[in-house]
């Protein structure tokens, strides 16, 4: 799906910004539409759970009753964008109903997440691709497996889930290869981050954000850690001998600050795929931008989004981290956290 260019700025200058909800499949009633009163979609890059927030007017009805709560477990689906064009935010599933008052009036507020990945299993997995663990895995959900085509075919000798959530094992098999895991739209993703990949796990070109669709914007770099170089170890069976590899692949000079992974790999690709992606992960926040612009439904987690028009140093091309979509009567903005991919010896890894 190629990413059409300056879609806010196109947009919201012909048409207004507009949203759909349907409940358990339906479409929203027209009283649950007329107490909404805003919206806020918080997609994350996998580490945490999706979220969605509706807040509700909640004064009594004409009748002088109260409107009626929404059930724990109700299914919803949210769209966001513009009349022209709205695009969908997911399918979530409510799990907390929070209702409040003061002297200015009643507030009732709704908090989903998308389904979760809870069932814990007691398997080793052997001589498996990703691809296969992460398909047999979507199928206990209903969801399909997208595994990204870098690491579909990438073969586990042995690895074992012992009594831990489908989740929590995804998640670690994830960091293992800087990929992220995440149920998405009917979808299971397991995806290498920085990919820049849709929800149907299909690649997608940088989001633009021009100048004129921003509406605040911050830049920071810093320098977290005194690390510079990651080792992991594996094992030899050939020569029974304990091989290192490294991130930046150079050996490391004398008195050279290495963080090494605990973990003895099967062999010498997964030693080099953990010492990538946990590089990687060290080094993620060295260079971040934050944004607030005009409401974009194209900007997703582990998107990549194109800066321009704001200052040297804060244009470039950026992977967001989390985008939180925020619509009331206030208008449709987006508030963007993303980062540099970041890179060994100059060279993006």
């Amino acid at each position: 799906m190629v990413v059409p260019l300056n879609i806010p700025a196109r947009l919201s200058r012909l048409t207004a910004p507009a949203f759909s909800i349907r409940v358990n499949g339906l479409p929203a009633s027209p009283a649950f539409i007329d107490r909404l009163v805003s919206i806020n979609v918080v997609l994350n890059n996998g580490e945490v759970s999706d979220q969605l927030s509706l807040v509700f007017d909640d004064r009594e009805t004409f009748w002088g009753r109260d409107i009626a709560i929404p059930s724990q477990g109700v299914n919803l689906s949210v769209s966001l964008g513009y009349q022209a064009l709205t695009s969908e935010m997911g399918d979530f599933i409510v799990n907390q109903v929070h209702a409040s008052g003061s002297g200015g009036g009643r507030t009732l507020s709704v908090t989903a997440t998308p389904t979760l990945l809870s069932g814990e299993s007691m398997l080793t997995w052997g001589d498996e691709s990703l691809s296969t663990i992460v398909s047999d895995i979507a199928k206990k959900y209903d969801l399909i497996a997208k595994v990204s085509a870098k690491l579909a075919n990438r073969k586990l000798p042995v690895v074992h889930q012992c009594n831990e959530s489908d989740s929590a094992f995804l998640t670690r098999l994830a960091q293992r290869f800087n990929a992220f895991v995440k149920p998405m739209a009917g979808n299971l993703l397991f995806m290498t981050r920085g990919e820049g990949s849709s929800a149907s796990g299909l690649p997608m070109l940088p989001v633009v954000i021009p100048a004129q669709d921003v509406l605040s914007w911050s830049k920071t770099l810093s320098e977290q850690h005194d690390f510079t170089k990651v080792g992991a170890r594996w094992s030899d069976f050939q020569s029974g001998i304990e091989q290192e590899v490294y991130m930046p692949p150079q050996k490391p000079q004398k008195n050279e600050m290495i963080l090494r992974d605990s973990i003895i790999y099967n062999n010498q690709a997964e030693a080099e795929a953990a010492a990538e992606a946990k590089f990687k992960e060290v080094n993620r926040d060295n260079e971040k931008i934050q944004l607030t612009v005009l409401g974009n439904p194209h900007i997703t987690a582990e998107g990549k989004i194109l800066v321009d028009g704001l200052r040297s140093g804060a244009n470039g091309t950026y992977i967001v981290e989390r985008v939180t979509h925020s619509f009331s009567q206030g208008g449709f903005q987006s508030q963007i956290q993303a980062y540099v991919e970041p890179v060994a010896n100059g060279l993006n890894i």
